[in-house]
């Protein structure tokens, strides 16, 4: 609050696992943090949803699938921490096997 944030409604970003377009991750604003979430499109329709993070102190962003992962198992990265504008971010980048 008080923070003027010039990009203020930026999206925390959506990816498709292009090895398999029935499954997604996505970055979304739970209790004011952005967290990623797999999404598994289910042969009935449905989605299933995995949390991917959780009650996380900073923000979870970007998420994005390396092409060519391994078949065992799916490579993803997503950024972390405080993003306000291109110019000023303070982030790592964080991955996770799926």
């Amino acid at each position: 609050q008080g923070d003027l944030v010039r990009e203020a409604h930026y999206s925390g970003g959506i990816v498709l696992d292009h090895q398999d377009p029935t499954q997604i991750y996505l970055s979304r604003d739970l209790s004011g943090k952005f967290e990623i979430e797999h999404r598994k499109r289910l042969k009935d329709g449905r989605w299933e949803t995995t949390q991917i993070t959780e009650n996380s102190r900073e923000n979870n962003v970007r998420p994005y699938v390396v092409l060519n992962s391994p078949e065992e198992h799916t490579i993803l990265l997503w950024m972390s921490g405080t993003y306000r504008h291109y110019t000023q971010y303070q982030m790592g980048i964080r991955m996770a096997r799926r």
